[in-house]
């Protein structure tokens, strides 16, 4: 191809993006985030994959693109998200590389794979895992050792290993020795990866996670009254996120009834995300001190951030904490437990607790409530998504540029053209 000053230009890569996900979690708002602003860019060309549960989005909100595809591809097969039709797809389709904001992938694939790794919450705190019958609701069978045959042969290392945390650990070694780049979120990520796969600390890309300011960049007005969602009197505190087992959900609801709720009657504590499934499981909708919001859009959540005394978690790990950044980006005050993660991601502007502390999380949860907590939203600059599409084409032109053997695996060699600020 020849550009207008008559020089020869390379052809754009093809890249397979997988934006499939269970459900419209934080990998889903990352993953759409991420590729509007490479659409925008139109310097790859794009084909989508998406699964039938994303078939009736409203796909024409990305815009006119000519090197956008659009593809609606069968359900992935097991935990692993096996495919023998994707490996088919992406072996004809002329693709480079194979992209998924997910930290699963099929690591048979027959291009370069860039997968995304957003914590290793599984392996670095096995104290808070699904149970079976979580495990069961939203992966399909799991006692039945379905899981632990499909990473069966993943590496030596998984070979009669039973437990589920082992074979998880095989699979994330494998999809690792087959990847040619690998895309972290925060430097506790990476962090907690190199202490796990060691091996593998090279194909590393800090990527981060972004912010959509024209969105969450507004913040409140003075003097704006805040009420519950619920339609219920009272000033409220929010919860963005699921109610798995390290999102420590019930220590959270809890610690707000004990030492909140007690004490100042009319609090309110939301509940809001894309599974109100999970709150409905532990029987906090029957609270009266709860609301839940279900499947906010990225203005409704908008709104709540900007109307809350403050947003509050208790999680022990994240990746980064996108609900915690939209909320300071939208003038919120969080409320934080002193985790590496959030000391990485909010730094001075998070008001912090001891994960243990519920007296010290209450107290800090009745001074918002009261208006009296000191001011550190002020001046926090959120990350943009150009940053991190900046840093994804990076690593997208790396495993463009390797090659896969016969057995999956790639060379590397060209991880060492990785600036300083690339590297995690």
């Amino acid at each position: 191809m020849r550009s207008r000053s008559g020089s020869v230009s390379q052809q754009p890569l093809t890249v397979l993006f997988d934006l499939r996900t269970r459900g419209q979690t934080g990998i889903w708002r990352f993953g759409l985030s991420l590729l509007r602003e490479l659409i925008h860019r139109d310097t790859f060309r794009l084909v989508v994959l998406i699964d039938a549960r994303q078939r009736n989005n409203d796909w024409s909100a990305l815009g006119e693109v000519g090197q956008l595809l659009i593809v609606d591809a069968p359900e992935e097969e097991g935990f692993y998200r096996s495919s023998p039709w994707v490996r088919s797809f992406a072996s004809g389709s002329g693709a480079h590389v194979f992209f998924t904001p997910n930290y699963l992938a099929d690591w048979r694939l027959p291009i370069p794979l860039l997968y995304t790794i957003h914590d290793l919450t599984r392996l670095t705190h096995p104290d808070l895992q699904p149970d079976d019958s979580e495990m069961r609701r939203w992966y399909g069978p799991t006692g039945d050792g379905s899981i632990q045959r499909e990473a069966d042969g993943a590496s030596e290392s998984s070979v009669n290993e039973t437990r589920l945390l082992d074979s998880f650990h095989a699979a994330n070694d494998a999809m690792a020795s087959r990847a040619a780049a690998i895309a972290v979120v925060s430097r506790t990520t990476a962090a907690a990866f190199v202490r796990t796969f060691p091996r593998h600390a090279h194909k590393l890309v800090l990527v981060g996670c972004g912010v959509d300011s024209q969105v969450f960049g507004s913040t409140r007005p003075a003097g704006t009254t805040r009420s519950s969602p619920g339609g219920r009197r009272g000033r409220y505190c929010l919860y963005v996120g699921t109610a798995h087992p390290h999102k420590r959900t019930d220590w959270l609801v809890s610690a707000f009834e004990q030492g909140v709720w007690t004490v100042c009657g009319d609090a309110r504590l939301v509940l809001a995300g894309a599974h109100p499934e999970m709150f409905a499981d532990r029987g906090y909708q029957d609270l009266p001190f709860v609301d839940i919001v279900a499947r906010p859009n990225d203005s409704q959540l908008a709104e709540l951030y900007r109307n809350a005394a403050a947003v509050v978690t208790a999680s022990a790990n994240e990746g980064f904490g996108l609900p915690v950044a939209e909320a300071l980006a939208s003038g919120s005050e969080v409320i934080v437990p002193d985790v590496p993660v959030f000391r990485e991601t909010v730094g001075e502007h998070g008001h912090y607790y001891d994960p243990c502390d519920t007296a010290g999380f209450a107290e800090l949860s009745r001074r918002a409530l009261e208006e009296m907590l000191p001011s550190l939203a002020r001046g926090y600059q959120a990350p943009s998504w150009s940053q991190v599409a900046d840093r994804v084409d990076v690593a997208i032109r790396l495993a463009g540029s390797q090659r896969v053997d016969r057995s999956g695996e790639v060379d590397g060699r060209e991880h060492d053209r990785l600036s300083t600020k690339e590297r995690w």
